[in-house]
């Protein structure tokens, strides 16, 4: 009687903390599936502590702190990147202490960490004193060993063959195609969290890939008209024209001159906005809108493999090309040291391949990766893919970089210029090229820069796409289009004199 009080209890607290998430949790749940999908995620928390401790009103609480920090981790990244958490972001735990910073986390320090763990440690031992276990009296060692196989069986059930199906078509029945906010508001957050999980492992890409038609398809090199031989994508780190928000203290010559002798340039429409890289780039490399790769959306590295058939690297080396793949930051993060060579890339270059490369603030220069793509392009033997992810750019814009920074907007401005220049030499590079050249340059995402605005005034960022070399004609009129950045894709592949299927 004193657990099944102590579960209600933690039952309903649960469902009245969840309340606080953004979007609000339902106190509710319409479904069935998903109401004991919720019940049953809460309970095996609960369980965890109560297999621990033998002491149900601590476990009840246990599971309350529980749930009340992962509210409040919720609310914290919506505040910061206006999306919930979603399960894809337990891949990011060790990242968030390694690369503090990158993830707005300094405060996590040993210290900070060290005095949360003394407190709840302290807090358990005198709540062990206060509330008496109820093992029971005959074998409680049989008793302990039993919980415990029992939790680890229901916890290591999704990834046990056989089993493993149960909770994946359990987690599809109630949400067979993510829709994050919605799921939330009608199943709660942490149920959400669960069933994605469970979902996006159930997943059938097979299916879905095939369900494509036609899949892309690159004519080979040789049936081509007049391909182009080099194939050069600049993804610049948060590279906005903040002209358009109106500010007249900055300007864009180089962007300004690529505009007028553009194929076509305009507004971007991106993956994210504020983040999340990952999800930009591998739309361009697929092709793809982030529906059409469903829970993979979130986290499209964690499953690259399934897509090597239909990437875009892998595709134009099938037409000939040599593919690269350049980005000066650790070559683990996002996995793309995996990610990478499954989707096609023959060359990878990441931070440890620009050892010594100038700095301008925290990251590798923009000035430097563009060294980098000129001396890949010279150093290329027929027609070549080079696609650089910038880093330069990337927040926190911490004042204390620059000398001449009062706020972190100056300190934006001044990465923006370098981006600008990069983008100028690059032209003034390709321009005497002796083939032709197909260059795109475009921001990933817009800045989180809440010292200026939250959230940012435009989620859109910037593009200009070129035809670039020594016999190559001027573009007559430059054609001002808004796209998306997998729109993209299909239109340097077509520029590219590269016969596309889609």
């Amino acid at each position: 009687m004193t657990v099944l009080l102590a579960w209600i209890g933690m039952i309903a607290g649960s469902i009245a903390l969840e309340r606080l998430t953004l979007p609000r949790s339902p106190l509710f749940v319409r479904s069935c599936l998903g109401e004991g999908l919720r019940i049953f995620v809460f309970t095996l928390v609960f369980a965890f502590f109560f297999a621990c401790s033998w002491r149900p009103y601590f476990a009840a609480v246990a599971t309350l702190i529980f749930v009340g920090v992962f509210v409040a981790i919720c609310r914290g990244k919506v505040w910061f990147v206006h999306e919930p958490l979603v399960f894809s972001d337990i891949a990011f735990i060790i990242d968030v202490f390694r690369y503090p910073k990158l993830f707005y986390s300094t405060f996590l320090k040993p210290l900070y960490l060290l005095s949360v763990v003394v407190f709840l440690s302290a807090v358990i031992v005198v709540w062990f004193l206060l509330e008496p276990h109820i093992l029971p009296q005959t074998n409680p060692g049989l008793a302990v060993t039993v919980m415990l196989l029992c939790w680890l069986f229901l916890i290591t059930g999704p990834f046990l063959p056989g089993i493993r199906r149960i909770y994946e078509c359990w987690a599809l029945a109630i949400m067979s195609e993510p829709d994050l906010e919605a799921d939330i508001a009608h199943y709660g957050h942490l149920t959400t969290l669960v069933g994605h999980f469970l979902a996006w492992r159930g997943d059938d890409r097979t299916k879905r890939i095939a369900n494509w038609t036609p899949s892309p398809q690159i004519s080979t090199h040789q049936e081509a008209d007049n391909p182009a031989d080099l194939i050069i994508i600049v993804q610049c780190e948060s590279f906005y024209d903040l002209r358009r928000l109106g500010m007249s203290d900055i300007e864009f010559p180089e962007l300004d001159k690529a505009r007028n002798q553009a194929v076509s340039w305009g507004q971007l429409g991106n993956s994210f906005d504020g983040g999340y890289t990952l999800r930009t780039e591998f739309a361009f490399l697929s092709g793809r809108q982030p529906e059409d790769i469903g829970f993979d959306r979130y986290y499209p590295y964690l499953n690259a493999q399934a897509y090597a058939d239909i990437a875009v690297p892998n595709s134009l080396k099938k037409a000939g090309y040599t593919t690269t793949f350049m980005h000066p930051f650790y070559r683990r993060f996002f996995f793309r040291n995996k990610a990478m060579p499954a989707i096609g890339f023959d060359n990878i270059y990441m931070l440890d391949d620009f050892e010594g490369a100038k700095r301008k603030g925290e990251h590798i220069s923009d000035d430097a990766v563009a060294d980098r793509l000129i001396a890949e392009a010279q150093a290329c033997v027929g027609p070549a893919f080079l696609f650089a992810a910038t880093m330069e750019n990337h927040g926190p814009w911490e004042t204390e970089r620059f000398a001449h920074t009062d706020t972190p907007l100056d300190v934006y401005k001044e990465h923006l210029k370098s981006g600008d220049v990069m983008l100028g030499r690059l032209i003034t590079h390709f321009s005497d090229w002796p083939g032709r050249v197909v260059l795109l340059f475009y921001g990933d995402h817009v800045p989180v820069l809440k010292a200026y605005a939250d959230p940012f005034p435009d989620s859109f960022t910037d593009y200009v796409l070129l035809e670039l070399g020594r016999n190559v004609e001027k573009a007559q009129t430059a054609h001002k289009k808004k796209r998306f950045i997998s729109d993209l894709t299909w239109d340097v592949l077509a520029l590219a004199g590269l016969t596309v299927q889609k």
